[in-house]
């Protein structure tokens, strides 16, 4: 218990980038837990879920996501051209996957070769 109580005094002496990225990781973490423990994402944690379309699997300091989103809740409305962070899991229907950073609602899947044509 007395660690728990040094890592909060802790997070509450570091800076706001290093606070809200660790955040991030923690509801991922929870995500994904929740996820392994037999339970789909909720219909709240879709409904604000960016879309991607026309997506595929990229390596970029890991296994990502590229494709078209639209209403990215920090760029904005789209439609533009993305890389996710790196994916920790994806439905096996491929319907959503969540990154290190949110969910995504997954539209079309595509062949890589597809994008260089």
């Amino acid at each position: 218990m007395k660690s728990r109580a040094i890592g909060a005094a802790m997070t509450q002496e570091w800076p706001d980038y290093l606070r809200k990225r660790l955040e991030v990781l923690q509801s991922s973490v929870r995500d994904v837990e929740r996820i392994y423990s037999g339970k789909a994402p909720s219909a709240d944690d879709l409904s604000n879920a960016p879309f991607l379309d026309d997506w595929t699997f990229a390596a970029s300091r890991g296994v990502s996501l590229v494709g078209i989103v639209d209403h990215h809740p920090i760029l904005g409305p789209g439609p533009r051209t993305i890389f996710t962070s790196s994916v920790w899991v994806i439905d096996p229907s491929k319907r959503w996957a969540r990154t290190e950073s949110r969910w995504y609602r997954l539209g079309a899947h595509i062949d890589p070769k597809d994008i260089l044509q």
